[in-house]
């Protein structure tokens, strides 16, 4: 054998090889996904931790890796001290947060999280943060689906008094279907 035989055999196989390692993550279905959504948010009267502050609930329409699709999702804030840009005087720490995310084909996934942060401009109402969670399956396709998320988010509080305000946000994460 010359040596171009060699090198092309030995290209063949790490290439064979290559294939049959990745195989098993490729048939475990782990996606990334991506997606950017925005939407309103909305104060109920749920407190679930007496400290004043009530859960929010907040609708959007997500446009990502699964096209354009709809996201629902709950979550309440404390009071909690961190460090916030100038202007933003109220930093909060998430207390819980559950999402719905519904997809074209009315498969939906679900997600959880207690982490996260949010810093809230009382002199004009506007807020940014970011909250880190995990997919919990769903229905449909995302049925036994798990993974990660973050969401970065900021908004306006457009009626403080009824709880009324606006979101944009970013949607980075990894998924796995079976």
């Amino acid at each position: 054998m010359n040596i171009r035989t060699k090198i092309w055999m030995l290209t063949a196989t790490f290439v064979a090889c290559a294939g049959l390692v990745a195989a098993p993550v490729a048939s475990a279905g782990e996606k990334v996904i991506t997606g950017r959504y925005a939407g309103v948010g909305y104060d109920t009267s749920v407190d679930t931790n007496g400290d004043g502050f009530f859960v929010g609930l907040t609708m959007a329409d997500l446009q990502g890796t699964f096209g354009q699709s709809k996201l629902g999702v709950t979550s309440e804030w404390y009071v909690y001290p961190r460090e916030c840009r100038d202007g933003y005087d109220v930093p909060f720490a998430l207390v819980k947060s559950a999402s719905v995310f519904t997809v074209p084909d009315q498969s939906q996934l679900f997600g959880f999280s207690t982490d996260g942060w949010l810093c809230l401009s009382t002199a004009t109402g506007a807020y940014y943060g970011e909250v880190y969670g995990a997919y919990i399956g769903g229905t449909g396709r995302f049925e036994e689906a798990s993974g990660t998320f973050i969401t970065k988010f900021e908004g306006q509080n457009l009626d403080p008094t009824v709880g009324f305000r606006s979101i944009r946000a970013t949607l980075d994460g990894r998924l796995v279907t079976p």
